[in-house]
């Protein structure tokens, strides 16, 4: 084994490449460099990587790991919640053992697979649909659904098994499964202090998913001769479009149903697989899925996504355009306001920077602003207009406020328009 985990590391995703077995990852878990990367992953502020109390705590952590008296504490979820708590110890064990599982599977993970697998995302996912779709007439959706149990963790471990031969290792993801680390088979929403522990999840989720990923690329490959198939996964989400007759689609869906429920031991949730023209919109990670006049394949914002976002934040309703004011953000300070506002626009246009019909952001900027104008007049018991005036002057066409710093500099904060989102860069 190298003396630098990084080399090995490499050495081990060579190696995983070639379809050959993994064999003594365990004592990777013995470098130190490996848990300070771990620790830099988890918190951001770096400081606090080297000071004494964290390099004592590793040492400690390796020492167990060395004796094999490690264990993870059962998990427990915050009260009235479904979030998962973890200690702090144990998120740091399984970051450093995400590390050396990525390096092992990504090399092998499907092409077609997006979720949390290096820099794929639900974009890149999106991306692959609109470039090499075209063609397709049916599409089969399923979003994987149910509570993880003895039996999948028996799967996922004889799985693993088959790629990484290190008895230790393996013991040591038992012990992690047995604690709670994974009870679902779909994505939660979580707090940030569970980001890390669920990062490792959905890497479990990918790798028992990856058997699916094999099977329906199997098949499509057997259909090649005479059927256009496509096939996209992001985490428990998949999405299969064939240029075929519906009854085709029909026979497909049922196999693929099939192999879920009896190889997987999973269910596909009620109510989410069905087969639907592309004709006529396939909805998918919140984008709506259609083709174009000339037959190529387009992105668009779901006018319910735009509809639903302007009431859940109080903007107003841009049905008949109520406008509203945040009777919640009226004691915070103008800035703060503004920022709030802002900030929910920029998540918004960030998560559907894709579309092909972005420009409708427009109506729901127009709505929001004017939300943002109301809540400042009530704030200032003022009238709307005479605030969007006042807002008006420093920068024409756009609402501002203006902040003095230290040295009496003037700094202009502005409210979001259309324009302004190719100035940021997305993540």
């Amino acid at each position: 084994m190298a003396s630098n985990p990084f080399q090995q590391l490499s050495v081990y995703r060579n190696i995983s490449r070639k379809n050959q077995k993994i064999k003594d990852c365990y004592r990777l878990l013995y470098h130190k460099d490996l848990w300070l990367k771990a620790y830099t992953n988890l918190c951001s502020d770096t400081m606090n990587v080297t000071n004494g109390t964290s390099f004592k705590m590793i040492d400690e952590m390796i020492e167990q790991l060395q004796q094999n008296t490690f264990r993870f504490s059962p998990m427990h979820r915050k009260p009235d919640s479904s979030q998962i708590v973890f200690n702090f110890k144990d998120k740091l064990v399984l970051e450093v053992m995400s590390i050396i599982l990525s390096h092992i599977y990504e090399p092998i993970f499907s092409k077609h697979s997006h979720g949390f697998i290096g820099n794929r995302s639900y974009q890149s996912a999106l991306l692959e649909i609109k470039n090499s779709w075209n063609g397709v007439t049916w599409c089969i959706q399923g979003v994987l659904d149910g509570e993880s149990n003895r039996e999948h963790q028996k799967n996922l471990l004889k799985w693993i098994s088959k790629k990484i031969d290190d008895r230790r290792f393996l013991l040591l993801i038992h012990n992690a499964l047995s604690c709670g680390v994974m009870t679902k088979w779909h994505l939660e929403k979580t707090d940030d202090g569970a980001q890390q522990p669920r990062q490792f999840s959905m890497l479990l989720l990918n790798i028992y998913l990856h058997e699916l990923d094999t099977f329906i690329e199997h098949v499509i490959k057997q259909k090649s001769n005479y059927c256009k198939m496509k096939y996209v996964r992001f985490a428990h989400v998949f999405i299969i479009g064939v240029s075929s007759p519906k009854e085709d689609a029909q026979k497909l869906k049922s196999l693929i149903e099939c192999f879920i429920n009896n190889n997987l031991q999973l269910r596909i949730a009620r109510g989410t697989t069905n087969i639907r023209h592309i004709g006529k919109g396939i909805p998918f990670l919140g984008y709506q899925i259609s083709k174009c006049k000339r037959n190529y394949i387009q992105l668009n914002i779901p006018a319910r996504a735009l509809h639903s976002f302007a009431l859940k934040n109080g903007y107003g309703n841009l049905d008949d355009l109520t406008i509203k004011h945040r009777k919640k953000l009226v004691n915070l300070c103008e800035l703060e306001i503004l920022s709030i506002y802002n900030l929910e626009l920029k998540k918004f246009g960030n998560y559907y920077k894709l579309a092909d019909n972005f420009h409708l952001l427009n109506k729901l900027l127009y709505i929001a602003e004017h939300s943002f104008i109301k809540t400042i007049a009530i704030k200032r018991r003022s009238s709307s207009k005479k605030v969007a005036i006042s807002m008006r002057k420093h920068r024409q066409g756009h609402l501002s406020l203006v902040q003095q710093n230290k040295t009496g500099e003037q700094i202009i904060h502005t409210f979001l328009k259309l324009k302004d989102f190719h100035n940021y860069s997305y993540k």
